[in-house]
């Protein structure tokens, strides 16, 4: 048998001539390239997928491409926060009373990290003499969302320069929030988070926008969305309490949750660079529903007042819309199209009082002076004494029993009394229990099948028919 000689990874041939490379092993080069056209590829799936899923008129995408396209150049006040202050303040009626050029860069779902951004960015391109910052209890009492976050993100990247988007795009994917977690994801490849579905004809349609509309044409083409920034769609109509009442879970009195003390910093920095660059800012706690500021109880004061006080050692000015003397304003049932949003109507009121303070106070009227101390919050229910807000009620079905107890919000000193009818398929009534003081009912539902069950409630003494009511249907 001849002798072999074994060549392991790094030795020389005995005679001295190169070590042919190992069958199936490709060179160096070669790995590079193909690891060069893999990301190519990606790279090049992403963008196609994007441009077929991404929505083409998502509402925070919409508002930058707004701004861009259609803000005028000079602006002297601008809006910004969440969704309460896009749905609730109306520039029109603000230019109206103040003579002024307003814009509303409101996002939903922002961030208060994000609210800041947009007032910093928009007031070193623009020479600003007011920011009214909206804000909301449920939007103090959050910390951010990466996904909106994510969405924001990406959507401010138009209109910015190549250096300005790859310095934003890095900055995003550093960012702790995302660093070394999943949703990091989001910002290479944007339809994650928000896409159009996978029907062909939506697909078919947001490529077709994709490719034949501008991104002003884009914003012309939805007609709820005015060229100033505001926001009115789904606004036409009035919440309808008991159809809310009866669709929603429970809210819980008095648990309302703390505010985050990272969104207070951000609101006091937006202050201080306020106070720096000769800018009034006016941090407003928007308006909301009566019942929902019931069901906050104590929480809402105690809370309210931390936001008051980083506002005002910054600088700022500070109105809750909430705490305002009635008589200067409160808003109606019929102002909103949700528990806290509100409609077009609603929006045109409060945005006509609000313009109305401002001159007041920059007249120097000390806005404190129209407000409630939140020492004195009980005083805040006192105008509501006798007055039903909204009534709710836990039901359970047990064993052929159907138990309900109802649970009404109210003004102080309010005496109530229910009654309780069965509405069948004909649109007839059966009552069930007459008028009385007890909110706990219970009933025997025999056999198996359906039931329409309704609770009226009016204040004890009236002969109204009810004041609201609680209605659903059960199976059994």
């Amino acid at each position: 048998m001849d002798d072999e000689t074994t060549v392991t990874s790094g030795d020389a041939p005995a005679d001295g001539k190169p070590c042919p490379r190992q069958a199936g092993r490709p060179g160096r080069w070669r790995v590079v390239v193909r690891a060069l056209v893999l990301v190519a590829v990606l790279v090049l799936s992403d963008v196609l997928i994007t441009l077929a899923l991404e929505p083409y008129e998502a509402a925070t995408y919409l508002s930058w491409i707004n701004y861009r396209e259609n803000a005028p150049a000079h602006i002297d006040n601008l809006i910004v926060g969440a969704s309460t202050a896009l749905e609730g303040l109306d520039p029109d009626t603000i230019d109206e009373s103040l003579g002024t050029t307003t814009f509303n860069q409101g996002f939903y779902g922002v961030s208060y990290k994000n609210v800041e951004r947009t007032m910093t960015t928009i007031a070193d391109e623009r020479d600003l003499k007011r920011v009214f910052v909206g804000v909301s209890y449920e939007s103090l009492a959050s910390w951010p969302n990466i996904y909106s976050d994510a969405i924001f993100a990406q959507s401010k990247l138009y209109g910015e320069s190549l250096p300005q988007q790859a310095s934003e795009c890095l900055e995003m994917l550093l960012d702790e929030q995302y660093l070394y977690k999943p949703t990091s994801f989001v910002f290479l490849a944007p339809w994650t988070v928000d896409n159009v579905g996978t029907d062909p004809v939506d697909v078919g349609n947001n490529i077709h926008k994709r490719l034949t509309l501008t991104p002003k044409e884009l914003v012309a083409t939805v007609s709820d969305y005015s060229e100033k920034g505001y926001v009115t769609h789904s606004l036409s109509g009035t919440i309808d309490l008991d159809g809310f009442a009866s669709s929603v879970p429970l809210l819980p009195s008095g648990s309302g949750e703390e505010f985050v003390q990272a969104n207070l910093d951000h609101i006091s920095r937006m202050c201080a660079y306020c106070q720096d660059h000769g800018i009034e800012i006016y941090v407003i706690m928007m308006p909301r529903q009566d019942f929902n500021v019931l069901n906050l109880g104590r929480s809402y004061p105690e809370q309210a007042i931390r936001l008051q006080q980083a506002v005002e050692q910054a600088g700022g000015t500070y109105l809750d819309a909430n705490a305002l003397d009635p008589s200067v304003y409160r808003a109606g049932t019929d102002d909103f199209v949700d528990e806290q949003h509100l409609n077009h109507g609603g929006a045109e009121r409060f945005s006509a009082v609000l313009s109305k303070l401002v001159s007041e106070h920059e007249s120097g009227v000390d806005l404190a002076s129209l407000c409630l101390p939140y020492d004195q919050w009980d005083g805040y229910a006192a105008p509501l004494a006798g007055r039903i807000c909204l009534l709710q009620c836990s039901a359970t079905v047990s064993g052929g029993t159907l138990g309900l107890e109802a649970i009404p919000t109210t003004g102080p000193d309010t005496a109530v009394e229910y009654q309780v009818v069965r509405v069948h398929a004909d649109g007839s009534e059966e009552e069930l229990r007459g008028w009385s003081a007890d909110p706990s009912f219970s009933t025997r539902l025999e056999g198996h099948g359906s039931a329409t069950v309704r609770v009226n409630v009016r204040v004890q003494g009236s002969d109204a028919p009810y004041e609201r009511y609680w209605q659903k249907d059960f199976e059994y």
